[in-house]
């Protein structure tokens, strides 16, 4: 069994763990750093968005360089503002995809193509691939989930989008209202729930090659996972205000 599955897909599912039980247990310790390291990668993701615009794949390192810097930096200067935008927007995806699992129509996950198109680039031989080669995988893996959440908006129909729009508008404004006001809260909500993901994604990846039996505990539709994931958002809220109590939500 162990003979079919990639030493890196192992080490990834690890790292997964141990990243998800820092950002469930200590996110908000780490509010601060954390903001200037995810407006770094918002930063190199818009960097990433540019240069697919320009066709601009040659420069394509300029611009996640230039984009990450100009994140991270305005993430650190602008940490209570950067709390309740991001938890805006994070609510903002969150509430609708929610609303759609107890609907009975979740948001879609990566096509299989894309998947097997992740895997490859995991496989001996890619780090001998020059940069154009690998910026072609990333720009195919971006383009390619655009279009599968195009093709999802379409189909989903007018009551979804109204489900969508009214979600995701009250879901904003709850978000910003409670990061700006509460810069240390937002950032628990937001660590808790993504750290619980991860951990959760990794220990069920980790179980289902080294303990392929005990995976029967598992939930097997997409409402258990949603409740699942609330309790665990819940608990790690719970543990990082108990764990981190001194100096209650002073930014």
């Amino acid at each position: 069994m162990l003979d079919h599955v990639p030493t890196v897909g192992v080490w990834a599912l690890i790292a997964m763990v141990v990243l998800g039980l820092a950002l469930w247990l200590l996110g908000r310790k780490l509010a601060r750093p954390g903001c200037a390291v995810a407006g770094l990668a918002v930063g190199m993701f818009v960097g990433l968005v540019v240069a697919d615009a320009l066709d601009a794949h040659q420069s394509l390192p300029i611009y996640l360089v230039a984009g990450g810097i100009i994140g991270g930096v305005l993430a650190a200067l602008l940490f209570r503002v950067w709390m309740g935008a991001s938890l805006a927007l994070f609510l903002a995806l969150a509430a609708p995809a929610a609303s759609l699992v107890l609907r009975g129509a979740p948001p879609p996950a990566a096509p299989t193509d894309i998947q097997q198109l992740m895997i490859d680039t995991t496989r001996p031989g890619t780090a001998q691939r020059s940069p154009q080669d690998l910026w072609l995988i990333i720009r195919s893996i971006y383009q390619q989930q655009t279009q599968h959440i195009a093709n999802w908006w379409r189909e989903l129909g007018s009551t979804g989008w109204t489900i969508v729009i009214v979600a995701a508008t009250i879901g904003a404004a709850v978000g910003l209202l409670l990061g700006l006001l509460r810069p240390y809260a937002a950032a628990s909500v937001q660590s808790a729930l993504v750290g619980g993901a991860l951990w959760l994604a990794g220990l069920r990846g980790l179980m289902a090659v080294y303990a392929p039996d005990q995976t029967a505990w598992a939930p097997t539709s997409p409402r258990a996972w949603l409740v699942v994931l609330g309790l665990i958002t819940a608990a790690g809220v719970l543990l990082q205000w108990t764990l981190w109590r001194r100096r209650a939500d002073q930014p």
